[in-house]
């Protein structure tokens, strides 16, 4: 019995990882590559202003030349925090003074349309959030 439990465990482990994956391979399905370390640079060579939606919430963000940040949130009664962000490699890591407890999370972000980015999750491929371009 604890064999089939654990391996029942074990296979809704690897859907969920599957799924989660799911939303970059569908991307690359479509043709979309990740933006690159040049691109990056010039869409935030000036003042990016965005709304996004993520998995729980939705807010603004903005994102200065200088590398620093803010944002937004209506989830979970709302709040607002600022940071600091960095681009190597072609991946943006976001720092926040009190958001996940100050550490640095990086992600992948693919252009879909002019004003439409989705950033993934550059470890297993899963879709953190939506920005639109204001």
């Amino acid at each position: 019995m604890k064999k089939k439990l654990t391996l029942i465990l074990c296979l809704l482990f690897l859907v969920t990882v599957l799924s989660c994956a799911s939303h970059e391979a569908g991307l690359q399905k479509n043709g979309l590559k990740p933006m690159t370390q040049e691109e990056m640079i010039a869409l935030f060579s000036k003042t990016v202003n965005t709304s996004y939606t993520g998995a729980q919430t939705s807010g603004t963000a903005t994102f200065n030349p200088n590398q620093t940040a803010s944002v937004t949130w209506k989830g979970g009664g709302g709040g607002s925090d600022s940071g600091s962000y960095t681009i190597k490699d072609g991946i943006i890591c976001m720092k926040w003074k009190n958001l996940r407890s100050g550490a640095e999370k990086c992600f992948r972000w693919y252009k879909v349309s002019e004003k439409e980015y989705h950033c993934v999750d550059p470890s297993i491929g899963s879709l953190e959030g939506k920005f639109y371009l204001k």
